[in-house]
């Protein structure tokens, strides 16, 4: 996840809000949350790394079903049909 996360950051393709892309923010995001769950995983934090591996795997799974929502995507089509 680091090393795809640390790679995308020189995708420069996709241009939708200047200077960043979007999946630039996504990079800067995932990065963030690498390092805090390594420093929530020592023991007298464990309690905290549970809830935010928790809560990330759970807003995950909610921005996806929400990006499969966007016209002309594949999933919207498989999904509701157009």
């Amino acid at each position: 996840m680091l090393v795809a996360a640390a790679s995308s950051l020189w995708v420069h393709e996709i241009r939708s809000w200047e200077p960043w892309r979007p999946i630039q923010l996504l990079s800067i995001f995932t990065l963030a949350m690498l390092s805090l769950g390594i420093w929530h995983s020592a023991p007298p934090l464990r309690a905290g790394y549970r809830r935010q591996r928790v809560g990330l795997f759970c807003a995950a799974l909610l921005v996806a079903s929400l990006f499969s929502r966007v016209p002309r995507r594949i999933m919207r089509e498989v999904l509701f049909g157009g």
